[in-house]
């Protein structure tokens, strides 16, 4: 997401905030579920979803494998 119009929606990872809070997520504990919406009616959510997944993955705080909560299911 971006804080202005043009596009203010993006896929995860794109957006120039989104490592900011991927990092305060992580540094918070939260172990709870991250839910993905794909609500930009104009594109096919499926591939709303695999960006928003490919995205997600590429976020370190999860997905490393030090991290024994990592998963990508």
């Amino acid at each position: 997401m971006n804080p202005t119009p043009d596009p203010k929606i993006l896929a995860i990872g794109k957006g120039s905030r989104d490592q900011e809070w991927f990092r305060i997520l992580s540094e918070s504990g939260y172990e709870g579920p991250i839910g993905i919406l794909g609500h930009q009616s104009d594109r096919d959510a499926r591939r709303c979803l695999e960006e928003n997944l490919a995205g997600f993955r590429e976020q370190d705080f999860c997905f490393n494998q030090d991290n024994p909560r990592a998963s990508s299911d």
